[in-house]
């Protein structure tokens, strides 16, 4: 059986010993861990150590329950690649997921071509 997502780092019973063990590529940051993020923080620190571990041994990681734009400018600049929660979307039904989903890839796309256009201008 291969184990395709790491989830329940917060939990106490969690052993680190086993991350060797198993076989995953996604890492989740506990919303317990997101809620408490605030500039300088402990928590920022656990964050930041979670994402770089996650980053040497080649695995993506979603941080859960962001909130505000606080949290997800915070997990932003600490490298987070994936964020869910309320700031992102509220709970939708498929139908709105999917135009949801179609619209923000096309807002991705022009956010990437204008980045392109003012990396141009920058040469």
């Amino acid at each position: 059986m291969e184990l395709q997502g790491l989830n329940g780092l917060s939990l106490p019973l969690t052993s680190l010993s086993y991350l060797n063990e198993l076989k995953f590529d996604t890492v989740k940051v506990d919303r317990s861990f997101v809620s408490a993020l605030q500039d300088g923080s402990d928590k920022n620190e656990i964050v930041r150590t979670i994402l770089e571990l996650a980053k040497k041994i080649g695995a993506d990681v979603v941080a859960e329950g962001a909130e505000t734009p606080e949290q997800y400018a915070e997990l932003k600049r600490l490298g987070c690649q994936y964020v869910q929660g309320y700031f992102v979307s509220r709970p939708l039904e498929e139908r709105a997921a999917a135009a949801w989903l179609a619209n923000h890839r096309q807002q991705r796309a022009r956010l990437w071509e204008s980045e392109q256009e003012q990396s141009e201008i920058v040469r």
